[in-house]
C-alpha cells in the first residue's frame, strides 16, 4: 500500500512524476498519446522522439531504443521512457518476450519507465504482460478507472511504485 498513489487521473498522475524532476531526457515512442510530450513541455524537461515505423508494426525494438539511447543519454541527466502499451492510438501491445528484450535495454541505461498500462486489463484474452514483470526496479505502472470498466469521466488514477524508489 505504501507504493500505491491514487490521483484524479493517470495523466494527472504522469505529469505529477514528470514535475518532480529538475531535468531530465524523456523518451516517447511515436506515435503516441498526445498529451505525453505536453506534459513534458509543462514539466521543463527535454523531450526525444523514439520513431516507429509502419515496417515495423509501428513497435519499439530493442535496437531502435539502444539507438536512441546512445545518442541521446548522459550519465548526469536522468532518462524517463513513457512506454503505452496497449497504446493509443494504435491498439499496439507487445509479446511476453518484447517486453522482456525492452526490459533488458532498459535496465543496461538504468532509464525509469513510466508505464502507462490504462488499456492492459482490455486485452480480453488475459495476455497482457506489464513492464514490472521484467524490470520491476525501473517501473511506474500507471492506470485508472476510466478505460478498463468503462468509466469515461472518472478521473481516478493510480500509480504504483517499485520498491526500489522508496526514500
Amino acid at each position: 500500500a505504501k507504493n500505491v498513489v491514487i490521483g484524479n487521473g493517470s495523466k494527472m498522475l504522469i505529469y505529477a512524476i514528470l514535475s518532480s524532476f529538475k531535468h531530465a531526457n524523456v523518451f516517447l515512442v511515436t506515435p503516441c498519446w498526445v498529451s505525453y510530450e505536453p506534459q513534458a513541455d509543462l514539466a521543463k524537461l527535454n523531450t526525444v522522439r523514439i520513431e516507429t515505423t509502419y515496417e515495423e508494426g509501428w513497435r519499439l525494438t530493442p535496437e531502435r531504443l539502444r539507438e536512441s539511447l546512445v545518442q541521446n543519454s548522459s550519465e548526469h541527466t536522468p532518462s524517463i521512457c513513457i512506454f503505452n502499451f496497449p497504446g493509443n492510438p494504435d491498439g499496439l501491445s507487445y509479446t511476453d518476450e518484447e517486453v522482456k528484450q525492452l526490459a533488458a535495454v532498459f535496465r543496461e541505461f538504468n532509464v525509469l519507465v513510466i508505464s502507462d498500462e490504462i488499456y492492459g486489463l482490455l486485452d480480453h484474452k488475459g495476455g497482457h504482460v506489464s513492464m514490472a514483470r521484467y524490470y520491476p526496479e525501473g517501473t511506474i505502472v500507471t492506470s485508472g478507472l476510466s478505460k478498463w470498466c468503462g468509466a469515461g469521466g472518472w478521473r481516478v488514477g493510480v500509480a504504483l511504485f517499485p520498491s526500489s524508489l522508496e526514500s
